[in-house]
């Protein structure tokens, strides 16, 4: 019977260099046996296809910007869910309400406890990853300034 491994990238596929090789290694293997491997990432296509090409990552299909988009191995798009109109209204509408609250205030971050928005190169949304319950607590208690 054929089998689907499915596997996020960032902290799970790849954490270290050495634990990357081993789990080409053990992809190649699950492939070679007729099986399926997929990433299911946050990421968007450009951004995961620099780490595709400079790791030469094996996949048979990608799930990028969790979950919107599934692509096969060359590239095809094979489904979509884009935000509607109104959704994407919404949305800026409400990150409009925050603009000051997004420069000003802090938020929390995987490779930082913590800094200000204009100490950044550029302001993005940021993907908040959290491996201890501090982090979060802390991430909770500054959005609750934010909003209060």
């Amino acid at each position: 019977m054929r089998q689907l491994l499915v596997s996020d990238y960032d902290d799970t596929f790849y954490r270290t260099d050495e634990e990357l090789e081993v789990n080409k290694m053990w992809v190649d293997r699950f492939v070679g046996e007729g099986n399926l491997f997929t990433f299911a990432t946050g990421r968007s296509y450009e951004s995961f296809k620099v780490w595709v090409e400079q790791c030469d990552l094996f996949y048979n299909y990608l799930i990028l910007c969790n979950g919107a988009i599934i692509l096969d191995h060359e590239a095809k798009l094979l489904w979509h869910q884009p935000l509607s109109d109104q959704l994407m209204a919404e949305v800026d509408l409400t990150m409009t309400s925050f603009k000051e609250d997004i420069i000003n205030r802090k938020y929390c971050s995987p490779f930082k406890d913590s800094m200000r928005a204009e100490e950044l190169e550029s302001v993005d949304i940021v993907k908040v990853r959290f491996k201890e319950k501090k982090a979060a607590e802390c991430f909770v208690a500054t959005l609750n300034q934010c909003i209060s």
